[in-house]
């Protein structure tokens, strides 16, 4: 253990592939920056018999190793290594990651020209030197609403688009670097993820407190990405797992508000259009259930959210709509049969009175449906259209 004195400790996890910890720390080494007292530590995550004894022989003394005897959590093992550490400044270093430059200064440089940057992420490269990591976003095109997703991933490495270090809502937690009194003050890495969507959820953590995360192109790396990973089964359905909680947890916080415009229709229409969405199942399902409709809405349209025993997540997302659109009605508890009775959600909205009720299930076409609708100038003044 080093002393208080250590400006920075980076952090390595490994889990068996010990060939990758050796290479990782062999190209690191010589670019440390002198000027600076740095604490290498290894973290074994319950690797299998051996592991530990390859990276000491090939390391000695350049690398303290932390032993944990089983196989935990990426989130867990990672407080567990910071915990151990002292360093002013931690960086958390995915084994699979190559250096060939000083990677180090300029994360430091850029907490010291802007004191509001909380957490700085590196550029990170395939071996085939197109871009791997080069900041993270929200995308709208996913299967949730906040979807993280690579930005210029697959584009080549002097890409102008890479080269221009800015805030981003998220960086990777293959290579970045925090302060240690910021790290604690948030309460450190969620232990409820499990080995992915956890350095998303602290990046959110550190806006949250009013803090920036800060890409920095002039941090460099190369990242093999996940090859330690590659071997386990499930990962999929983990992420997915992962997702759904970062979705139920950070939908309704303040970084957030998913708002929609409508487009207007020519002249008052007589029909519009009352959609009823039974939120029966997990937010994947009502995500896309609401994209499409929401993409087939007019001005003068609402949409009114069932809930019938959906997900912690799915409620987190119903809630997040009915306060960011006013066109969304309502979220109301109950089936639909009691949806149309005089004491029913749908009476409470204003002047919706006589309904034509249809059930879209089987229809290969629901944009075409919602064009006769439209068109049905002898329709009731409102028609609601059953979404299960």
């Amino acid at each position: 253990m080093c002393s208080k004195s250590v400006d920075i400790s980076i952090l390595i996890t490994q889990y068996n592939k010990p060939e990758l910890t050796v290479q990782c720390v062999t190209s690191l080494l010589p670019y440390i920056p002198q000027q600076y007292i740095v604490e290498v530590l290894i973290v074994d995550n319950g690797s299998t018999p051996g592991t530990i004894d390859q990276v000491e022989n090939a390391l000695g003394k350049s690398v303290s190793i932390l032993r944990q005897p089983t196989n935990i959590s990426f989130s867990r093992i990672c407080n567990l290594g910071a915990q151990a550490s002292s360093g002013r400044h931690i960086v958390f270093l995915n084994n699979d990651t190559v250096t060939f430059s000083d990677w180090i200064s300029p994360m430091l440089s850029a907490f010291k020209a802007n004191p509001a940057i909380g957490l700085v992420g590196s550029r990170l490269l395939y071996p085939d030197m197109t871009i791997q990591h080069a900041g993270i976003v929200f995308a709208t095109e996913g299967i949730f609403p906040l979807h993280p997703v690579h930005v210029y991933r697959g584009m080549a490495h002097d890409d102008p688009n890479v080269l221009i270090s800015r805030p981003y809502p998220a960086v990777t937690g293959a290579a970045f670097m925090i302060e240690r009194e910021l790290f604690d003050a948030i309460g450190m890495f969620d232990e409820r993820y499990v080995f992915s969507a956890e350095d998303i959820d602290l990046c959110l953590k550190v806006i949250e407190a009013g803090r920036v995360v800060w890409y920095e192109a002039n941090s460099t790396l190369i990242h093999l990405e996940s090859k330690t990973r590659a071997e386990e089964p499930g990962n999929t359905t983990r992420d997915e797992w992962n997702l759904e909680l970062l979705n139920e947890k950070w939908l309704n916080r303040r970084l957030f508000q998913m708002s929609f415009e409508l487009p207007g229709t020519s002249g008052h229409h007589k029909t519009p259009l009352l959609f009823v969405v039974h939120c029966r199942r997990n937010i994947r399902s009502l995500y896309r259930t609401s994209k499409m409709i929401i993409g087939n809405m007019k001005s003068g349209d609402r949409l009114l959210l069932v809930d019938c025993d959906a997900d912690a997540a799915a409620k987190q997302y119903a809630v997040h709509l009915t306060k960011h659109n006013n066109f969304v009605v309502s979220t109301a508890q109950g089936e639909f049969e009691g949806l149309l009775r005089d004491d029913g959600p749908v009476s409470s909205i204003a002047g919706y009175d006589g309904f034509k009720i249809v059930d879209w299930r089987g229809l290969d076409d629901f944009s075409l449906l919602i064009e006769t609708f439209r068109k049905d100038e002898k329709g009731s003044p409102v028609s609601v259209i059953s979404l299960f």
